[in-house]
């Protein structure tokens, strides 16, 4: 699996406890976003760091810094991923660019979750929405993939 924006890694937690086998790569800056809490003291790092620890840490590969150049990194290692979650920045151009990077890594039959669809907590404008960059690239991959759930997430399987 590759999450891209772990946060606090309680969905990391989540995916973990509940796939037994799961490996999970985790992207994310560690820097928290516009309206969401830093972590405190330790920071979110900190934080995902011991959450992650109270499930399995051997299971998780965390990669820290902005994933517009891990993802071409994972892209030149040929890493492919059954399940991608993206919950990343919720701009609408970072989502888009973080759905096209990624796209190339899903496998074939593989789904990739977008989370908080709905999100709009810095406005009305697209470009500060995770929705119309959902609903783009969706339009733009719709031959090579179906979507599966729509509603506060949206899943799409790849079909090729």
């Amino acid at each position: 699996m590759l999450e891209i924006g772990s946060f606090e890694g309680l969905s990391t937690c989540y995916f973990l406890w509940r796939l037994a086998d799961l490996e999970v790569t985790c992207v994310d800056t560690f820097e928290g976003s516009a309206g969401l809490p830093s972590g405190g003291r330790d920071g979110l790092e900190g934080v995902f760091d011991r959450n992650i620890e109270l499930v399995d840490a051997s299971r998780v590969r965390k990669l820290r810094g902005d994933s517009r150049r891990i993802l071409l990194d994972l892209a030149e290692e040929q890493s492919v991923f059954d399940l991608v979650y993206v919950d990343g920045s919720h701009r609408g151009l970072d989502v888009l660019v973080d759905a096209a990077l990624s796209w190339p890594l899903l496998a074939a039959g593989g789904v990739v979750v977008f989370d908080d669809y709905r999100w709009s907590m810095l406005g009305d404008d697209p470009l500060l929405r995770p929705g119309p960059a959902i609903d783009a690239f969706v339009g733009l991959v719709s031959v090579h993939g179906e979507v599966i759930l729509h509603e506060r997430q949206v899943a799409l399987r790849k079909l090729d």
